[in-house]
């Protein structure tokens, strides 16, 4: 963009408009982590209007000129070993669904180039001509919509408070944030479960080893949607084949062993939910 402008200094304000820490190397959260690229482009034209003097022409000359939807040299920072994590899902019956603000051909040459593809059942991405952007509940509901499955039953993964409020506002059966990605606990305090890493989703959801205790960060709205939810208790007609044929708990609450108890909450309604988690939160301040 510096050769196009002729403004030496014009990076800077591009990494300001997108959030990026050009010094950490690290997209942190804002426009680039939340926006779909035709909103990104419209951010930069406005930052050439208001801040560098460009008329509108001018600064939507100089965005077409410059935009890739993917760079020549795109580097890829992998979260997880995602082969392994979507042949479990796959193995077990899970429709597979990606959402996102980046574009198709972005979203398609990545899953091309990390030979995901096969795993993939539909994609909805930012450039999508009918898609809305996050968080409106729209592209989750049509996923649903198109997969059909019911939203109650859908699960939800995502790194910034977009992702979030799009599965609550979309009342999907679990709304989870996971830590590897832009956002941190805080940004994620609409999820209903917060999860270190994707793979902990994962062992959550499909635990391998029963015997394994984890402790996940689960909210008193999280607590109360496991309780009621549809989601975590299926008879044997609805489980995939090869399934045991009988009822089944598909999410694990479950933290580490323990001999002694300082409380028993009888019932897991809201009220029981909102009063373990009141017990909780004393118990950790002292």
């Amino acid at each position: 963009m510096i050769t196009v402008t002729g403004l030496d200094d014009i990076d800077d304000h591009v990494y300001d408009v997108l959030g990026y820490d050009n010094k950490e190397k690290r997209v942190g959260m804002g426009t680039l982590a939340e926006n779909t690229h035709p909103q990104i482009k419209d951010k930069i034209e406005e930052m050439l209007q208001f801040e560098r003097g460009f008329d509108r022409h001018q600064a939507k000359e100089v965005v077409d000129k410059t935009w890739k939807d993917t760079p020549e040299n795109m580097s890829i920072k992998l979260t997880g070993n995602l082969h392994s994590i979507f042949y479990r899902l796959k193995s077990q019956g899970v429709k597979i669904a990606i959402c996102t603000s980046d574009s198709q051909e972005g979203t398609k040459q990545f899953l091309a180039k990390q030979n995901l593809t096969p795993y993939i059942d539909m994609i909805v991405c930012g450039d999508d001509k009918d898609g809305k952007p996050k968080p409106d509940p729209h592209n989750a509901l049509y996923i649903c919509d198109k997969l059909g499955v019911r939203p109650s039953d859908t699960i939800m993964v995502g790194d910034t408070p977009a992702d979030t409020l799009m599965g609550q506002q979309a009342k999907l059966g679990l709304t989870v944030g996971v830590l590897t990605g832009v956002g941190n606990i805080h940004d994620l305090i609409d999820a209903d479960v917060i999860v270190s890493d994707v793979r902990e989703c994962i062992d959550m959801i499909l635990p391998e080893n029963k015997e394994e205790q984890k402790i996940h960060h689960i909210t008193t709205r999280g607590l109360s949607k496991i309780a009621r939810g549809s989601l975590f208790f299926h008879s044997s007609n609805d489980m995939p084949s090869g399934n045991v044929a009988h009822r089944s708990r598909m999410f694990s609450t479950s933290t580490q062993k323990c001999q002694h108890y300082s409380h028993i909450i009888v019932g897991a309604g809201s009220a029981g939910c909102v009063l373990s988690n009141r017990l909780s939160e004393n118990r950790s301040k002292k």
